[in-house]
């Protein structure tokens, strides 16, 4: 008998999590693939991560490039409550749990909110339990954002599941770089400006506009007197070298390629942190 009804995307989505997997759509159609690097014998890997394709401002659909950070809220440490089924011969079924922290936390800093992962419905090995809980705990704490961006279908060698890396660039503020051109062409700032062209933003009081333009400086002073009167801004350039794993790839109205992407965080030889964090058990205290 059928008790309850449930959508399949929704289904997945819950359930992609808790067999270690991604919810992807391929052309409309609902799956699942690993969210973790895994080797020749399905085996987690802890090996450098093998990107299937680099995107940069010449593969990417002018426009179409989103960067979305998630919450702060819901990247913060949290305690784990792991509940699984124990089965014994000839007796009925009960569930154990088990309770994870972050063992690199202070006492004074441990973590206070607690989340349930209830796999009790089924999973029955206990290892595999602390393994799943392990795999949320560090996906919650080191996973930061989501891409999406649109391509074009000529060479394009990827599908749900594949690694990418996604090169982005972008103009960082500093606070500190500000300050102000007197009419003379001299500056006044904060901190002293070594001589050079500058990415700066600059603002125009006269006309109230604010431009991105290039601002050449030497011997603390402006060499184009149109900049004289206005206040400035110095930018910082940021190159982003993330690699993604592709959670959704369509294929729009238009022919182009829809592609959306969660990060994938590794350390400096390139490994997933959450694959280390899911076959270090020593990370986290259990108590039980």
């Amino acid at each position: 008998m059928l008790e309850d009804s449930e959508s399949l995307r929704s289904f997945l989505y819950d359930n992609a999590p808790l067999q270690l997997c991604n919810f992807t759509i391929k052309n409309g159609r609902f799956g699942m693939q690993p969210a973790l690097p895994f080797n020749s014998s399905h085996e987690i890997s802890l090996d450098h991560i093998n990107v299937q394709q680099i995107f940069t401002a010449g593969n990417i659909i002018e426009d179409s490039l989103q960067l979305q950070y998630i919450d702060v809220s819901q990247r913060s440490n949290i305690r784990g409550l792991v509940t699984w089924r124990v089965t014994v011969q000839n007796d009925l079924p009960y569930q154990a749990s088990a309770l994870l922290e972050w063992a690199d936390l202070p006492a004074n800093k441990k973590a206070t909110t607690e989340q349930a992962f209830d796999l009790s419905e089924f999973c029955t090995n206990r290892d595999q339990a602390l393994r799943t809980a392990r795999f949320l705990m560090s996906t919650r704490r080191r996973v930061t954002k989501t891409v999406s961006f649109k391509t074009i279908p000529d060479a394009l060698s990827v599908q749900p599941g594949s690694y990418i890396r996604v090169i982005t660039e972008a103009s960082t503020y500093n606070s500190a770089s500000n300050g102000a051109i007197t009419d003379a062409g001299t500056l006044v700032s904060v901190t002293t400006v070594k001589d050079g062209t500058y990415d700066a933003l600059v603002y125009d009081p006269t006309t109230q506009t604010v431009v991105e333009t290039p601002l050449t400086i030497s011997g603390n002073a402006v060499t184009d007197s149109k900049f004289n009167g206005t206040l400035f801004t110095l930018l910082g350039g940021n190159t982003d070298y993330g690699v993604y794993q592709i959670e959704e790839l369509t294929l729009d109205d238009a022919g182009l390629v829809s592609i959306s992407a969660v990060e994938v965080p590794t350390d400096a030889s390139g490994v997933s942190i959450v694959a280390k964090d899911v076959l270090t058990p020593s990370n986290f205290a259990v108590l039980e």
